[in-house]
């Protein structure tokens, strides 16, 4: 009983120390800039635990999504 509870912890734990998809904050994030009327500047920064592998998908993710906007 002891070791589905364990793994579970781990597991959760494992996962919350990247970098989420969020505002830029204590943790890291997403920043953007408008420059002008159709210009934007996008950056993230992520922690320790985030690969560039993903921050390169959210930073694009954010993009896409200040173009619909």
């Amino acid at each position: 009983m002891r070791m589905p509870v364990l793994v579970l912890v781990t597991v959760i734990g494992l996962t919350s120390c990247a970098t989420g998809y969020q505002k830029q904050g204590f943790t890291g994030g997403f920043d953007e800039t408008r420059l002008d009327r159709n210009i934007y500047r996008v950056a993230f920064k992520g922690n320790g635990f985030t690969s560039q592998e993903r921050a390169a998908d959210l930073v694009l993710l954010r993009c896409a999504e200040t173009l619909v906007v």
